[in-house]
């Protein structure tokens, strides 16, 4: 029997190419409603912390409906500064948000993440959100916050393969974060 319920077919995630930079940067500030957001992307991608390969884009019929950003950030330990992924933004299309775009970007990023040498992922935000690709509390793993602005509750980390104890100390974001305002709510 038909319904009259057509479903539409899964996004392909796959990596962001240059060509599709214009309608990612349109669909975070669509996303967000701030074109701050759209300018921390840009300045990412100009910087030391950009991992293209870790900038992952949602597609159905040619239209990119979702992006999600891994990027580094530095993480200051009792043995010296180490590099650790940083997820942020994660941005949907505002008429695609519950259709499991947000979902797919995630798992397939994390996915990415655990091929690297990275041993862990942190960022900001809904822990009801995020606790179901596996983040929880950054502070219990001895990772603190580059910010009191972010709430502790929304301060996570997920670990990787690559997890180690001597992850532990204080994080710090990279600039593109602070010139763009995008530290905490």
């Amino acid at each position: 029997m038909n319904l009259g319920i057509t479903a539409k077919a899964a996004p392909a995630i796959r990596v962001e190419i240059p060509a599709d930079r214009a309608a990612v940067d349109d669909l975070v500030e669509e996303a967000f409603g701030d074109p701050s957001v759209k300018r921390l992307v840009q300045l990412i991608r100009a910087s030391e912390h950009w991992l293209p390969e870790l900038s992952l884009v949602a597609e159905r019929d040619g239209e990119i409906l979702g992006h999600v950003l891994f990027s580094t950030t530095d993480l200051a330990t009792d043995r010296g500064t180490v590099r650790i992924l940083l997820l942020s933004p994660l941005a949907v299309r505002p008429s695609a948000q519950g259709t499991g775009v947000a979902r797919a970007l995630v798992e397939t990023g994390l996915a990415a993440a655990e091929r690297t040498d990275y041993g862990v992922v942190v960022l900001e935000g809904d822990p009801q959100m995020y606790r179901r690709f596996g983040f929880r509390s950054a502070t219990p793993l001895g990772i603190k916050r580059p910010s009191e602005k972010i709430p502790e509750p929304a301060w996570q980390a997920h670990r990787l393969a690559g997890y180690h104890a001597g992850l532990r100390g204080q994080v710090s974001y990279p600039s593109a974060f602070w010139e763009t305002g995008s530290v905490g709510p």
